[in-house]
């Protein structure tokens, strides 16, 4: 049985090759999922509470579009946003 497995260690470093390759190129895939968006912060009036927040929101790099509101000092926790996000709209308006 001497030199039966010797594949066994061949088996190993290239598993761990591929499993390397493999988190590379995911990594790679999803730091390109956030590219051409950036984050946007501003103190603006909630349409829907009318005082003054500071709100944080993603704006698209090409056409300047705010897509989502991410923070928002209207609420108790304000990570947690739970309005439909009319002052982005509002933004987006040029309000």
């Amino acid at each position: 049985m001497t030199g039966q497995a010797h594949w066994l260690t061949f088996a190993f470093i290239a598993g761990g090759a591929v499993a390397l390759l493999l988190m590379l190129w995911l990594a790679g895939r999803a730091s390109k999922a956030g590219r051409g968006k950036h984050y946007l912060s501003r103190t603006i009036e909630c349409p829907k509470k009318h005082v003054r927040v500071d709100a944080t929101f993603i704006q698209d790099n090409q056409t300047g579009k705010i897509s989502d509101v991410v923070r928002c000092t209207a609420f108790d926790d304000p990570e947690k946003v739970t309005c439909a996000g009319q002052c982005a709209d509002e933004l987006n308006r040029g309000g």
